[in-house]
């Protein structure tokens, strides 16, 4: 909890507003712009090899990632030689990922070679934590649909998701990493159970206690710090820590008691007092297939033809081994199957059940098409973002699925045709070349998408990453509260009851950070300001005369283009034009209303 000199600041975040990169966070960053001194390759042209950088800064947020991670290694990969461009995204997760492209006809092994060399140099200048969780270098293209998904499921509902997705994680994926020609095995939208640290910033700075300390001291009772995504991040600068453990799960109370630090005066400080300690499911996401829960790896692989095979010979063996009522195997085979994606966004403050709902409908309407497709739906942090995978038959295609699901008037619905292995292929990056901050090149950028949409020059534009969550800054000013009679307490149970949740007044009286979806009666920082007060002597009084009450949108997701801040056009391509075409139109219409500072590339082709 932030404070200031006039009072108490509490922040709480109504939403969270879709950042559904798909491309980003199942697969890595999306393909972006070459550098300036360098020509984009044509379309046709072969792509040059690609070289990741994945690290991971535990509590950082993607601001403080961006300055410490991003910029270090970003200044050291500049003049590598035959690169052709540098896109990197910080989150608000503590996750760092760079992806590094060369030029075609460059060795792979040399490429990655050069980019190791490059990160062990600038190793030393990481933050500590940073170090610690290592820097990782790998020749892959995370801008490709992972090629397979495989499904844990209970056809009869006798396991949960919870169980599922432990016995994927424990038998499954493991399996499939052995495999020659897997590239990598990721767990969409996991839900084990996990320990969620929630550090209260304010209570950590007075007790000159750091995250550091808190990962060391937890790490003692082998709990070890995940290195993926903690979940919901907190309205606050500092996310939940997330650990994982092995075995019995441990007592919470006695991780509270865990020792910090010992105070001049032989105080002892604990990990209670300076944050909240549970045990959580490691995300809010969810995945179905075929309508019922189950637990869902995304396989990357170097070539498919040479690792099928093998793969249908695990799978063969699980089915001897696995319990009764649960089923291992390939779900979609996008080198055989002919597939479509949908990005389906609900209302602000939709709730998990209006989401399942939502999610059974569509579903519903899917399969009402000819032959009934078949698709898998997973949310991987919001209830209000969902990701559909849909398998095409034939006489079936993205065309379709737009005009059934157009039934659903409350949604937003993106539909992209995946032959290209690439969602929504046009991609189109704004760069913010002469420092106007990102405020600004939002503004540039959604000034370009209104005429991109109003042109109608491709299908389904959308501008990623999206905006962060609108924040509630709220600051009382004690003084005055003291002068006019009224109870904190009081105020603080008025505001609850305004934005749905009275669970809000502890977060304010407790001094801690909070994470608070608002209800849907709210309606913005002008209505909670007209809150009336009841004061001694029968007066009202509005919350605005005793409070400072405005609303900010924080950037959670940062993306960097050859070192300039960035905003991508992602979108799909109209009947009979090619990707080129398109791209091409659409880096002209952004050009005719960006202006003077900001850059607008087209993005190379792979």
């Amino acid at each position: 909890m932030s404070s200031s000199p006039r009072g108490d600041v509490v922040r709480t975040t109504p939403r969270l507003l879709p950042v559904l990169l798909l491309a980003v966070s199942a697969c890595g960053s999306p393909t972006l712009p070459a550098p300036p001194d360098a020509p984009d390759p044509p379309a046709t042209k072969r792509a040059g090899p690609t070289v990741r950088v994945d690290a991971v800064y535990p509590g950082g947020s993607a601001h403080v990632i961006c300055d410490t991670v991003a910029v270090p290694i970003e200044h050291q990969m500049k003049d590598l030689e035959e690169i052709t461009s540098l896109e990197s995204e910080c989150r608000n997760d503590g996750s760092y990922r760079l992806t590094v492209r060369f030029k075609s006809g460059t060795d792979v092994n040399v490429a990655t070679a050069l980019v190791r060399e490059r990160v062990a140099l600038i190793n030393a200048r990481l933050p500590p934590l940073v170090c610690r969780e290592g820097v990782t270098v790998r020749n892959d293209d995370p801008g490709r649909f992972p090629t397979l998904w495989v499904a844990a499921a209970s056809p009869n509902g006798t396991y949960d998701a919870m169980f599922l997705n432990n016995y994927a994680a424990q038998r499954v994926k493991d399996e499939l990493t052995r495999v020659p020609g897997v590239a990598d095995v990721r767990a969409v939208s996991r839900s084990e159970i996990a320990i969620r640290v929630w550090p209260d910033p304010d209570k950590l700075a007075a007790s000159q206690i750091t995250i550091r300390d808190i990962v060391q001291m937890v790490e003692l009772h082998n709990i070890r710090m995940e290195a993926g995504q903690p979940g919901r991040a907190l309205a606050k600068k500092i996310p939940p820590l997330t650990f994982t453990f092995l075995g019995r799960r441990p007592d919470v109370e006695q991780l509270h008691r865990t020792f910090l630090k010992e105070t001049s005066d032989e105080k002892i400080i604990c990990l209670g007092d300076v944050s909240r300690v549970e045990l959580a499911p490691k995300s809010d996401g969810f995945t179905r297939v075929g309508g019922k829960p189950a637990a869902l790896q995304a396989v990357r692989v170097d070539d498919t033809k040479s690792v099928i095979g093998e793969l249908r010979k695990r799978f063969a063996e699980f089915e001897k081994t696995n319990p009764k009522d649960l089923t291992t195997g390939l779900v979609a085979d996008l080198s055989a199957d002919r597939c479509a994606v949908i990005e389906l966004w609900l209302p602000a403050a939709a709730s998990s059940a209006r989401t399942q709902d939502t999610v059974a409908r569509v579903e519903k309407l899917i399969r009402g098409l000819p032959e009934s497709p078949d698709c898998l739906a997973f949310s991987e942090r919001e209830t209000d973002a969902v990701t559909f995978l849909v398998k095409l038959p034939p006489g079936v295609g993205p065309a379709d699925l737009r005009k059934a699901l157009a039934e659903i008037r409350e949604v937003s619905v993106r539909v992209s045709d995946l032959s290209s292995d690439r969602p929504f292929p046009v991609r189109v990056a704004i760069l913010d070349k002469g420092r106007h901050g990102w405020a600004k090149l939002r503004e540039v950028g959604d000034t370009a998408m209104k005429r991109l949409a109003k042109d109608g020059l491709a299908l389904d534009p959308a501008l990623t990453p999206a905006p962060g969550a609108p924040h509630l800054s709220i600051t009382l000013d004690r003084k005055k509260l003291k002068e006019l009679g009224l109870n904190p307490e009081d105020v603080v149970k008025a505001i609850g009851f305004e934005i749905g949740d009275p669970d809000f007044t502890d977060a304010i009286l407790e001094s801690r950070s909070m994470r608070h979806t608002l209800g849907e009666q709210f309606r913005g920082a002008g209505e909670l300001k007209k809150v009336a007060l009841k004061a001694p002597a029968g007066k009202t009084i509005p919350l605005g005369a005793v409070a400072e009450v405005h609303e900010f949108v924080p950037e959670t997701t940062i993306l960097r283009v050859n070192l300039h801040p960035a905003l991508v056009v992602t979108a799909d391509v109209p009947p009979g034009k090619t990707v080129t075409e398109v791209t091409a139109e659409c880096v002209r219409a952004a050009k005719a209303v960006v202006p003077r500072g900001f850059e607008v590339c087209e993005m190379s082709a792979a």
